[in-house]
């Protein structure tokens, strides 16, 4: 499978003189399957936004390889993940995460946790530094197709997440709805 994203992004700081900003993001990637593993490979750009003030801020290049396999158990799923996360000027970094899943009546429930951003070689001496600050996480999800065909949906999800981080802790929440 092939994806491609187009991100037009804005933001408006009140509080700041000039504190309005516009730009893009454009991410590509690519999700091979094989023997029950899914490999990841993903191309980001990243953002390039203009200021009210005229100064343009760009993000750097970031490419991503994760590998995963899940373990059914009947109703039950475990699956583990790595991904290998290299942006220009920073050393690569690895992210483990863990969901498990169970199949109740019309709608899969699931469980996550993962540790974020381990630094695996000691380029440019950050190693020390951000290991000793690591991220966490924990979420769970839930999604269902029943009865949407009748409205032209295949599939419906939530998703919440709950990171501690070292920059403060952070709260993340998405719907999804795919036709």
């Amino acid at each position: 499978m092939f994806g491609t994203t187009f991100k037009y992004i804005t933001q408006e700081f009140s509080k700041i003189s000039d504190g309005k900003s516009s730009g893009y993001d454009i991410d590509c990637g690519l999700i091979y399957k094989f023997s029950g593993y899914s490999l990841g490979f993903l191309i980001q750009q990243g953002p390039r936004i203009k200021w009210a003030t005229g100064t343009t801020d760009e993000g750097n290049i970031t490419t991503k390889l994760g590998i995963s396999k899940k373990f059914m158990f009947r109703k039950l799923y475990v699956l583990p993940a790595i991904d290998f996360v290299q942006t220009k000027n920073y050393p690569l970094y690895a992210y483990f995460g863990l969901e498990t899943g169970y199949r109740f009546w019309v709608a899969d429930f699931s469980l996550r946790s993962g540790i974020n951003g381990i630094v695996v070689e000691n380029r440019y001496s950050y190693m020390s530094k951000i290991n000793n600050s690591i991220n966490y996480s924990l979420g769970f999800g839930i999604k269902t197709g029943y009865l949407l065909k009748y409205y032209g949906l295949s599939e419906i999800s939530f998703d919440y997440v709950f990171s501690i981080h070292r920059l403060g802790n952070k709260h993340r929440a998405s719907l999804g709805v795919y036709f």
